[in-house]
């Protein structure tokens, strides 16, 4: 017994325009899929970064509290000496230093923070285009099953939708 395989009438122009519209929402599928995967993984990447960032202040605010916590002691137990004046400075100056590389350190990863949270807002947008194509070429898919013209209109809508969804999560700025 052989398998028997019923292929599309030649004149049925609308089932070619419904294969068509289905390549085109598969390409259109295939871009924001690349798009929200690439989101994706640079939204992983600015978490580390982010990541990073943090300990790297909080490594450098430990090390301003141990100097202010070293001016104290020195200023309670050292003799009042040219020495210690000198060192007292030092270590003033160093608090200093500490201060302003905290403020940079600290601009730093919130800007980060803030792209992070920028990529992963645009992520939804590219993966809710792809979930309506999905679900659009699906629907126009199901035409040459039942030969029901409301599939591909619905699939067409439901594509057109992610599309624009799609194009907008593109024009998205900071």
């Amino acid at each position: 017994m052989e398998i028997e395989t019923h292929h599309a009438e030649s004149h049925d122009s609308f089932g070619k325009a419904i294969g068509i519209q289905t390549a085109l929402l598969a390409m259109c599928l295939s871009i924001f899929s690349i798009l929200a995967h690439q989101l994706n993984t640079e939204s992983i990447i600015l978490v580390n970064q982010s990541s990073n960032q943090w300990s790297h202040y909080q490594a450098k605010r430990i090390r301003e509290y141990q100097v202010e916590l070293n001016i104290r002691m020195l200023q309670l137990m050292a003799p009042n000496t040219t020495e210690t004046a000198k060192t007292l400075a030092q270590y003033a100056d160093d608090v200093s230093k500490y201060k302003k590389d905290l403020t940079e350190i600290k601009a730093e990863a919130d800007k980060i923070v803030q792209e992070g949270e920028f990529a992963h807002r645009k992520t939804g947008y590219f993966e809710l285009a792809e979930g309506l194509l999905e679900i659009a070429m699906i629907l126009s898919s199901l035409y040459f099953l039942s030969h029901k013209k409301l599939f591909p209109m619905l699939g067409l809508l439901l594509g057109a939708s992610g599309i624009l969804i799609g194009v907008l999560g593109l024009l998205l700025h900071p």
